[in-house]
């Protein structure tokens, strides 16, 4: 219920829309960006020190009307920053100068529920309202925080206040459409217990959202709290039609079976959703209990019977003893042997009873949760690559955002992308000590929401969440994959993927990752027909050869074309068409101090010449000022260089890409390229390496097309052979012909080397029915193959992979 990370932003914007501006309107613009974009982490990690800055004197501010809009441009850093005293501090100042600006109430209020001292946030709140009755922020979040206090009555007469206000922007209209209305009947349904006020919130509910499975279960529950089972077991029936693979669905379903004393059919839906949820220790429990005997299904059938028999034996006994009672000739012994009788029978009773199952409250509001985990994730992964390559000033996208550009994607190229956030989901003390089993809603919400007590260990599971263009989301967390194992794993995959001389070396650590990254959410994937899946990833996966994973029967490249992106807010996400497109290819074949590439000048000949249109430049001509020359004539939508990168620990000016005469242009530095103006949709890096499970030399990895400006980067995770790396470029830029999207294209070129379609036979490159004189020193070695996952899986698409 608490910390929507969206709720700053959109304050600030509603508060520009409406006019109601109490500061400058270019500084409240200015801080609307900053603060959406830095609320989404800070207000999930209050108080973390690593996000702590120095903001110099703010105590020193004087109570001059010049310094309005400084006090407000460093309170609304220090609420993005997470450093909610000094940010109160502030706000105290502003109302001293301003008594009556309810913003700065409201934000005052934010601060204190931030912190946890509710009763002081909402004497904020109130303040607020109390000068502007009228807005509708104020009212939403004193409801949220009266929740934490357990009020709900009254926090539903906030949010129902909030309800009557006129909206201001589309956020406020999706607060007032869904977002309200859902939380007021998820807390009548499972904090108050007052059903059917909780149906009817729901079918306000479902008039806007008749399509949405999570609605129809909650009605569903609400409707088996008041012992109405057909009419659950119908809401639950509808929820199944719209997402045949909820478990949750599948398990309240077979509840309200149970209950009607349809044990086969109540068997049968939790076993559905055992096959969903396999580590689900609460349906695994109930078939456990439910299956007794040797013979299981026939034993809770046969027991059902067995009750009743004993019932009308208990029954018939109990008319017995009264009659006897009412007869003058009543033996003692008969009656003694009749009461014994009937207490073994009622032993028997209580013995044979199957266990009342009633079903687990649930999530308070599950999309709303992985909604909430996609922003925080989003922000998080924005932060770091931010900090670390130097820039700043990214707007977060929200969910909607995300949504609009894969169908976008969708439409231009008929691909079938997905999106899928990798990331390891600290534990917190409260979390560990919650037992197994059904849950409260507040025990569901303190285990799911971002807390401050959160730090990193070993231990942390993965989570996993995908994202399709049509709006499903998919969260699983896999508990047996912890940080520490999913590291050691890597190191173990990575050491053996580039081994040649050991051919099966790779498979087992490549299984074992596909089984904890991959096959979580496959099923979703199948169904949705998904071909493309693009990761945003956390430290020590971003460097995974995603490629080579493999599920038993091939590899994840043969199934599907990946990318990797930082994070959704720092991608270019629109499609362009490269078809057209001119490439400027540039390399250097010898070094001061690194091994010749004598490949390069038959991969830039090929590359321009042969199979695209362009120019190309080799050795003394690959400069900085060649290169701007060449795009002062002519833009070139792809950029190729043949040539040695290193991505290393430390800072950007650590990694580099090396021009002619060992000339090294640092990550740093790679804006002087000026890529980004005009822009170009593909830069290729054709022989680079990271420093493989280093956090500073992935985020330049990842961060590769960020940094310079591009729409997409294609580099290598390690140095490929020099005639692997021509194998392997060549077919890419053929296959770049032929279909609409990037990551396809590698996809193809990558497959084609696994199957021996691309090869070196009589001194010559074989690229399917194409054929490429090699130099001397690449003829020599004689006739060879690709097809090992070392010379193909270490290209990488980054950025937009579209």
């Amino acid at each position: 219920m608490k910390n929507f990370p969206f709720q700053i932003g959109a304050a600030l914007a509603t508060l520009m829309a409406s006019g109601i501006a109490s500061v400058n309107a270019q500084t409240l613009s200015i801080q609307a960006y900053r603060i959406n974009r830095e609320a989404l982490h800070s207000s999930s990690h209050p108080g973390e020190s690593r996000w702590r800055v120095d903001i110099p004197h703010w105590q020193n501010f004087t109570a001059q009307g010049s310094n309005l809009d400084q006090l407000w441009q460093q309170a609304t850093e220090l609420l993005g920053l997470g450093q909610y005293n000094e940010a109160i501090a502030l706000f105290d100042q502003i109302l001293k100068l301003q008594p009556n600006s309810f913003l700065a109430w409201y934000w005052r209020g934010n601060s204190f529920k931030n912190l946890g001292q509710y009763e002081t946030a909402i004497a904020s709140y109130q303040a607020a309202l109390q000068i502007e009755p009228d807005y509708l922020l104020a009212w939403f979040e004193q409801g949220n925080t009266l929740y934490q206090l357990q009020q709900y009555e009254a926090s539903i007469r906030s949010w129902r206040q909030a309800l009557s206000v006129q909206t201001q922007s589309d956020y406020e209209q999706q607060l007032v459409r869904v977002i309200i209305p859902k939380r007021i009947a998820d807390v009548l349904l499972y904090d108050l217990q007052q059903y059917e006020e909780a149906i009817a919130s729901y079918d306000q509910l479902l008039s806007v959202q008749p399509n949405t499975a999570t609605l129809w279960i909650d009605r569903g529950t609400a409707l088996y709290q008041l012992s109405r089972y057909e009419e659950a077991i119908a809401n639950y029936d509808r929820a199944i039609q719209l997402d045949a693979n909820n478990a949750l669905a599948w398990k309240r379903r077979g509840f309200a079976l149970y209950r009607l004393n349809r044990d086969q059919q109540a068997i049968a839906s939790f076993e559905r959703a055992a096959s969903l949820e396999p580590n689900d220790v609460d349906i695994t429990g109930l078939l456990a209990l439910l299956k007794t005997g040797e013979d299981s299904q026939t034993e809770v059938r046969l027991s059902a019977q067995r009750l009743a028999t004993l019932r009308r034996e208990i029954s018939a006994a109990e008319e017995r003893l009264v009659n006897l009672r009412q007869q003058s000739q009543i033996e003692t012994e008969q009656i003694a042997a009749l009461q014994a009788e009937r207490q073994r029978l009622e032993r028997e009773l209580a013995a044979r009873k199957p266990p009342s199952f009633e079903p687990g409250l649930g999530a308070f509001n599950a999309e709303m949760q992985i909604f909430q985990q996609i922003a925080q994730q989003e922000s998080r992964l924005t932060r770091a690559f931010e900090k670390y390559l130097g820039i700043s000033g990214t707007r977060i996208k929200t969910l909607s955002d995300t949504l609009s550009a894969l169908h976008e994607i969708e439409r231009t190229t008929r691909a079938k992308p997905a999106l899928v956030y990798s990331y390891f989901m600290p534990t917190t003390p409260a979390e560990k000590s919650v037992p197994a089993g059904v849950k409260s809603l507040k025990a569901e919400i303190s285990q799911r929401s971002p807390s401050r007590n959160q730090t990193e260990t070993d231990e942390d599971p993965v989570e996993l969440v995908l994202v399709t263009a049509d709006g499903r989301t998919i969260r699983r967390r896999i508990e047996t994959a912890t940080r520490s194992q999913i590291r050691e794993m890597a190191d173990q995959f990575f050491s053996n993927v580039t081994n040649v001389r050991n051919p099966n070396g790779y498979l087992e650590p490549a299984q074992k990752l596909y089984q904890w990254l991959i096959a979580p959410l496959e099923d979703v994937v199948q169904l949705q027909q998904i071909d493309n899946l693009t990761f945003l990833m956390d430290k020590s996966l971003r460097s995974l050869p995603l490629a080579a994973l493999h599920d038993g029967k091939g590899f994840l490249a043969e199934r599907y074309s990946l990318g990797i992106m930082p994070s959704l807010a720092l991608t270019d996400t629109r499609y362009g068409n490269l078809r057209n497109a001119q490439v400027l290819a540039m390399g250097a074949q010898e070094f001061p101090d690194k091994k010749p590439l004598p490949a390069v000048p038959v991969e830039l000949d090929a590359i321009a010449n042969r199979i695209w249109q362009g120019e190309s430049y080799l050795n003394e001509e690959f400069t900085v000022e060649t290169l701007k020359r060449a795009r002062q004539r002519e833009p070139f939508g792809l950029v190729h260089f043949a040539t040695h990168a290193e991505f290393r620990p430390g800072q950007p000016n650590n990694s580099y890409i090396e021009l002619w005469g060992g000339t090294k242009l640092g990550l740093d530095q790679i804006r002087q390229l000026q890529l980004d103006s005009p822009p170009v949709d593909l830069l290729v890096l054709s022989a680079c390496r990271t420093a493989l499970g280093n956090e500073e030399a992935e985020l330049g990895f990842a961060g590769l097309a960020v940094k310079a400006g591009v729409k997409s980067a294609m580099g290598s995770l390690w140095y490929v052979s020099d005639e692997g790396t021509l194998a392997l470029m060549t077919t890419f830029y053929k296959k770049l012909k032929e279909v609409p999207v990037k990551a396809e294209a590698l996809r193809q070129a990558q497959v084609a080397m696994i199957r021996g379609d691309v090869r070196i036979e009589g001194g010559q490159l074989v690229v399917e029915n194409e054929r490429f004189p090699l130099p001397p020193e690449l003829a020599k070695l004689g006739d060879k193959k690709f097809s090992h996952p070392y010379y193909w899986s270490a290209f990488m698409m980054i950025g937009n992979p579209w």
